[in-house]
């Protein structure tokens, strides 16, 4: 008969381990209770500018005036992006911008007196519109070429450049020919701050 009396009180003693007001599956006073990280602040979107094109050059636009005496005269109004569109205007085998802005308000643009010190000129087919992505450009950037030399065998000078949009369009920068060209007039365009106008 006490055969069976020591397994029971083993069996007891063994069940008396686990205290019995602790509940299951609860860290024990003596385990470290668990790190809950804090949440983390969503990192601030970063502003990308983007680019956007047209081309085709005055081939694409509208003539809008015209006077072919006195070396002749030629406005043409061409589209841009987000609410702009722009004249190119030739005199006297020079041309140069009409900025029309989305309010319909227009600024000239005298390029110029900014590059090529007044020789004969003639814009790129191409415009490069620049901003925040969603939102209307903040710059265009032109290509202007310009006879800078009287002797014929030499090529124009091709410059970039930058006008600032907002508030009175205006030129902020004529980006030389060179290495990298246009990452040197983008990085202009994409300043926290443009450039004060030039040219006068």
């Amino acid at each position: 008969m006490m055969r069976f009396v020591l397994p029971t009180i083993l069996l007891l003693g063994a069940c008396q381990q686990q205290p019995a007001d602790e509940p299951i599956g609860q860290p024990s006073a003596n385990e470290a209770a668990p790190v809950v990280a804090p949440p983390q602040t969503p990192a601030k979107p970063v502003d990308r500018k983007v680019s956007r094109f047209t081309t085709g050059g005055i081939e694409k636009c509208r003539l809008v005036d015209k006077n072919e005496e006195e070396g002749g005269y030629f406005r043409h109004r061409c589209p841009g992006v987000g609410g702009y569109d722009y004249e190119v205007v030739e005199s006297d085998l020079r041309q140069n911008l009409v900025v029309i802005r989305p309010d319909g308000k227009r600024d000239d643009i005298a390029l110029s007196p900014v590059a090529g010190g007044g020789g004969f000129s003639v814009l790129g087919p191409t415009i490069e519109w620049r901003g925040d992505a969603g939102q209307p450009p903040r710059t265009m950037t032109v290509r202007f070429n310009v006879n800078e030399d009287p002797d014929p065998n030499v090529p124009d000078r091709s410059y970039l450049v930058v006008i600032r949009l907002a508030t009175l369009a205006c030129p902020v920068a004529a980006v030389p020919p060179g290495p990298s060209q246009s990452d040197r007039a983008r990085a202009v365009a994409d300043a926290a701050t443009l450039p004060t106008c030039i040219g006068g």
